[in-house]
């Protein structure tokens, strides 16, 4: 994805959750079970790396086309 052109999950400045968890879990797989997350390596002790991911999503698409504010986690 160029960096000026918006995820499919942005749509006019709005957030589509549903299709940004598609997308992030396609890229990151995990599930939670339990309240705790698990990737292929094994349980996630850090959740703190899980919202950098996530946040990081957000740095990638342009300026323009970011909601006012960022999904609260």
């Amino acid at each position: 994805m160029e960096r000026n052109e918006s995820p499919r999950w942005m749509q006019d400045k709005h957030f589509n959750e549903v299709l940004f968890c598609e997308d992030f879990l396609a890229e990151y797989p995990m599930v939670c079970v339990g309240g705790s997350f698990f990737t292929l390596e094994g349980r996630v002790a850090d959740e703190e790396s899980i919202r950098k991911q996530i946040y990081g999503c957000f740095a990638r698409i342009s300026p323009a086309a970011r909601p006012a504010a960022p999904p609260v986690c």
